[in-house]
């Protein structure tokens, strides 16, 4: 692959010392890996009683023998998962026109970094296209065989570009505003899941999300993600919920695979498959009583867990 189409890695990261080394060892494993930067930001405790958990990140990150060139950034403060993310991707984008984020609970397959940077490629001059996926959501149909696109984005372990970056407001009372300006209240809940109310939350301060911006802005561009056939991440992070294992199951079930061939398909909805996918969360959700709605809801609001496939820190 020629060098100068890879992109960088950017890795946010805080205290979790066991789950960072198995992010990086995963990625080490891509043969692209001695060819792509990488930029691990890791956040600072919100108090005294973590500041080891968080150095001992930092010291694992320094000490880790990433075959290719690496930069650590350190912060003394907590900024959160919202304004790490997007303070670390907004800098690495005054250099960079492309990148591809993680998060320090997803673990990649060996083909992750190949798809991602082939995907990067082929889609760079799509502005339709927002993101590109290495996670792949439920459908009622696991037979897929290609790439696909869907009105949806995904935070776990996902690829941009600099100017679909620049083109996400992070103005959630703006976002809240357009979206009921433009009727897109039905088209923004998909699968007949809460964003909106997530969105309402954000822009209340209850939530602190940068996801769900992205997904707003989305929705108010038309734009889509590119998902692979079949996964090539998994998020470790589900490991401390004893108590909502319903919720890991769910956005668990999905396979997942080594490597996908990637070839460039017209930009646009296959309606069959997208109808699979939100099928697919309708069952999930629709089978719940409303007093489970809203315990899901406010799960999916309030936890470390839940909120963090939409980037709530």
């Amino acid at each position: 692959m020629d060098v100068s189409r890879i992109a960088p890695i950017i890795l946010f990261a805080y205290k979790r010392n066991a789950h960072v080394l198995r992010v990086l060892s995963a990625l080490a494993k891509n043969p692209e890996a001695s060819l792509s930067e990488l930029f691990v930001y890791i956040d600072g405790p919100t108090d005294d009683s973590q500041s080891e958990a968080v150095a001992q990140v930092a010291r694992t990150v320094k000490g880790f023998p990433w075959p290719g060139k690496m930069e650590v950034i350190t912060s003394k403060k907590n900024k959160g998962l919202k304004e790490s993310i997007i303070q670390g991707c907004t800098e690495v984008f005054k250099n960079y026109d492309k990148a591809i984020i993680l998060e320090d609970d997803i673990v990649c397959r060996p083909g992750f970094l190949q798809y991602m940077n082939k995907a990067l490629d082929l889609y760079a001059d799509e502005q339709k296209v927002f993101g590109i996926s290495g996670y792949r959501h439920p459908s009622t149909s696991n037979d897929l065989n290609h790439s696909f696109f869907l009105p949806l984005g995904s935070s776990w372990g996902w690829a941009t570009w600099k100017d679909r970056w620049n083109r996400v407001s992070f103005d959630a009372d703006a976002m809240l505003a357009r979206i009921k300006l433009e009727d897109r209240l039905e088209q923004m809940n998909f699968g007949g899941y809460p964003y909106f109310e997530m969105l309402k939350a954000q822009s209340l301060g209850k939530v602190d999300s940068w996801a769900i911006s992205l997904y707003a802005s989305m929705v108010c561009e038309e734009a889509y993600f590119l998902y692979p056939r079949a996964s090539l991440v998994e998020n470790i992070g589900f490991d401390s919920s004893g108590t909502h294992g319903s919720f890991s199951e769910f956005y668990s079930d999905s396979p997942i695979v080594d490597s996908v061939i990637i070839e460039k398909r017209s930009v646009q909805l296959d309606q069959h498959i997208t109808d699979g996918f939100e099928k697919r969360l309708e069952e999930h959700y629709g089978k719940k009583t409303m007093l489970q709605r809203a315990k899901d809801t406010y799960f999916m609001l309030k936890t470390k867990i839940g909120v963090r496939f939409f980037g709530i820190g």
